[in-house]
């Protein structure tokens, strides 16, 4: 089985459609939900179906000023600024995922992301990205890397910039849209939050399209008869 995850429903929707028939491609889809707790409790309920590899799609916060929303970064491995190791990303998976991101078109990144426990803001973004070198920022991937590490799963991430290292989420969101909606809703609640909210959407949109094809891509090169993979040991 490859399982793959992602923290928001908004980040797996389009995926979810684009593969109707993941059951009988032996692929679970699932919702991880947000932050260390949640990545923690599903890597390793999945992990007690030994699954092949565990991938997990989703947006990130662009650290590189290279970076813009809709761009692609697969890092091969995981920093938490709190704590002294990194974990590494599956080699050879990482590997098959930046082919297979890169032959989307996408642009494709490859150095260290840096988990945190709160959205960051340009600020946060920039300060750690001159400390440790982190291209992109995110609240799960340390997490779920770990619990993976020590379930001897291979695990990945592909992560496409929602917000760039120049701009950040709202402050009057707690967390990304949950959905289309959800950003309608904001507008009519509040008229004078458009152009930050236009600016949100259309970047969700091309991080959304983004980590689809990047997914399928994907799923299309893991299709059985899968590559043996190389789990980073326990």
């Amino acid at each position: 089985m490859l399982a793959i995850v992602a923290p928001l429903a908004i980040e797996l929707a389009a995926i979810r459609r684009s593969i109707p028939n993941a059951a009988e491609r032996n692929i679970s889809l699932g919702i991880m939900g947000v932050g260390k707790k949640p990545a923690q409790h599903c890597v390793s309920a999945l992990a007690q179906s030994r699954p092949d590899a565990i991938i997990l799609f989703g947006f990130c916060g662009g650290a590189d000023p290279g970076l813009k929303p809709g761009h692609l970064h697969i890092a091969r491995s995981f920093l938490n600024p709190d704590l002294p190791d990194a974990v590494e990303s599956d080699p050879r998976l990482n590997a098959l995922l930046v082919r297979a991101g890169e032959h989307t078109g996408a642009a494709v990144t490859t150095g260290p992301s840096a988990t945190v426990e709160d959205i960051a803001g340009t600020v946060a973004k920039s300060q750690l990205h001159a400390a440790t070198g982190s291209a992109s920022v995110n609240m799960e991937d340390y997490w779920a890397a770990r619990a993976a590490r020590h379930a001897g799963i291979p695990f990945a991430s592909v992560r496409a910039v929602l917000d760039s290292a120049h701009t950040e989420i709202p402050g009057y969101l707690s967390s990304p849209p949950s959905s289309d909606g959800q950003i309608l809703r904001g507008l009519l609640l509040h008229p004078g939050r458009l152009p930050a909210m236009v600016r949100l959407a259309w970047a969700a949109r091309a991080a959304r399209a983004s980590l689809t094809r990047s997914a399928l891509s994907a799923v299309d090169s893991l299709s059985p008869p899968r590559p043996v993979l190389s789990a980073v040991p326990k």
